[in-house]
């Protein structure tokens, strides 16, 4: 895969639309819902589909891509807010890659978490499941400390109520 999103852009004669990482508008720059991909080459400078799933760049995981380069890059660490060192290996990467560290820091430092997190924060402190950590040593389970998105953990059966049987599918 040339994108971690799947296809390049193709234009109508079956080739892959080239762009410039600096051109926002015209022949050289990328539609709204493509990112121009830069690798170890010009000829790896084209249009990739953006995410589906993270809608801002700046919360994408980092991605070292595959391919046999060694390129430094950085990648926005939006958990501890700062841009952090990524050796991408030229193709398969994602838009939370960039040239330098100044524009890492110029399209996400201040970027806000992800509005899953913020949710799943705001729920599990609404549930009290989300204690500090304190320096008692007490043994932890996952009963007794939830650090993953409450949605996906295991139903609890629980008790049937007058008759009914519970159904987990």
């Amino acid at each position: 895969l040339y994108c971690e999103e799947g296809t390049p852009l193709l234009l109508i004669n079956d080739s892959i639309k080239k762009c410039l990482p600096e051109s926002n508008k015209g022949e050289m720059s990328c539609p709204s819902k493509f990112w121009c991909h830069v690798g170890a080459t010009q000829n790896s400078q084209y249009c990739c589909p953006k995410s589906r799933k993270v809608k801002e760049r700046c919360h994408l995981a980092p991605a070292n891509g595959y391919g046999s380069s060694q390129i430094r890059r950085f990648w926005y660490d939006w958990k501890s807010s700062a841009c952090k060192q990524l050796t991408y290996s030229g193709y398969g990467g994602n838009e939370n890659n960039f040239l330098s560290k100044v524009d890492c820091e110029k399209a996400c430092l201040g970027a806000t978490p992800p509005i899953s997190s913020i949710a799943f924060s705001s729920f599990a402190n609404k549930l009290g499941i989300i204690a500090s950590h304190s320096s008692t040593n007490k043994p932890r389970n996952a009963d007794s400390d939830v650090e993953s998105n409450p949605c996906e953990l295991s139903p609890n059966k629980g008790t049937s109520v007058a008759g009914i049987q519970p159904s987990f599918r």
